[in-house]
């Protein structure tokens, strides 16, 4: 009898997982790539970038040169938020380039706490909000006004890929982002679910808070939910030209850190969608875990057949979908490495999942936070 009720059961995890992937692809390649060479520059839209930095000084000097490349550049505010290396001077390099620099007051500290300071002396009125680790192409801010006069839209995700030297670590990463990239896209286009990456996004100055609702992480998705809550329109730029890279974390300590940071948001999501989205995900890789235990404890070979039956179909269905984000993102160095990558993901999803449920406190950059 519950060999039965499991057979049955995983049965409809595994194809409930499929499915979603399926629905993924179907909303991923339903939009077209945006291309800006289609239609004028519309350079009488008024942006300005904001970036929260915090000990930032291996990178933000790139990132900066970065976005500088590119024609009609706006005002760009950098918000320190107490950094303890030299953010803050070399910051202070680029003041002749019309880069401002803003020191977020004693009392205050966080990435939510600066991005509101800065969006307070935002003179635009979309905002360009990034991390200060990224870059940017060199035709990203025409790109990006195209698609803001072509869409009227008052909250936009872009994409955001990992930059991998083909490490395992460095390959797991690099797909694991361009799978939630496709993931966001989805969720934004059909209206079923909202997620974005805080890294690279664009909103309308006027319908943006950042809450301080006591958890460090989630400017991103909490912020998206607000313009949404208020009948904003929600879009995704899907351009080549707006991709904002980033390099992998090279420490599994570190990565272990940030993911945590991101769970614990994750029970804060709104929308039934949502949840059941991302419980079928984790539901799906968990019971990879579930009857690897029932094969090493039990002498039953239908464990063995339902071992290798769902894993299959779970790295299978996952090979399709990042083999069409490979077509958008530059993925060869990850999925030269797939299988050892996916296996890493499917322990990651399982334990991070069940961690951000019980631990409550991480470091990250810095500071002990909860």
């Amino acid at each position: 009898m519950f060999e039965t009720v499991l057979l049955i059961f995983a049965a409809l995890l595994a194809w409930a997982y499929v499915f979603l992937i399926l629905y993924i692809l179907r909303i991923w390649n339903s939009q077209k790539e945006f291309l800006s060479s289609d239609i004028g520059v519309h350079s009488d839209i008024k942006l300005s970038i904001l970036m929260a930095a915090r000990n930032e000084a291996k990178n933000i000097a790139a990132c900066l040169d970065s976005i500088l490349s590119n024609e009609n550049v706006p005002e760009v505010l950098i918000v320190n938020d107490h950094s303890e290396d030299n953010t803050v001077e070399i910051v202070g390099q680029y003041s002749s380039r019309g880069v401002r620099l803003l020191n977020l007051p004693e009392g205050s500290g966080g990435k939510k706490s600066a991005l509101s300071y800065g969006l307070s002396h935002c003179s635009g009125d979309y905002v360009l909000q990034l991390d200060a680790d990224v870059l940017v192409p060199a035709d990203y801010i025409n790109t990006l006004k195209n698609f803001i006069a072509d869409t009227e839209a008052d909250f936009i995700a872009a994409p955001v890929e990992i930059g991998s030297d083909g490490s395992l670590l460095e390959s797991f990463q690099m797909l694991d982002y361009a799978g939630m990239m496709m993931v966001t896209q989805a969720g934004i286009v059909s209206g079923s679910w909202h997620i974005a990456n805080g890294a690279n996004m664009i909103y309308k100055r006027d319908m943006m808070k950042f809450e301080d609702n006591g958890m460090a992480s989630g400017d991103d998705v909490f912020g998206m939910q607000y313009i949404r809550q208020q009948g904003g329109k929600l879009a995704f730029l899907k351009s080549k030209d707006c991709i904002a890279r980033t390099q992998a974390i090279s420490e599994f300590s570190e990565l272990y850190q940030q993911r945590l940071r991101w769970s614990t948001k994750n029970k804060h999501m709104p929308g039934a969608k949502m949840l059941l989205m991302m419980s079928t995900v984790f539901a799906a890789h968990v019971m990879i875990f579930v009857y690897l235990a029932l094969v090493i404890f039990s002498e039953n070979t239908i464990f063995v057949n339902l071992l290798l039956h769902h894993t299959v179909l779970i790295f299978l269905i996952d090979y399709i979908l990042l083999k069409t984000a490979d077509r958008f993102f530059n993925l060869k160095e990850g999925m030269s490495s797939y299988l050892a990558a996916k296996s890493m993901h499917a322990i990651y999803i399982s334990a991070i999942g069940i961690l951000g449920i019980f631990v409550k406190n991480y470091d990250w950059k810095g500071r002990s936070l909860r």
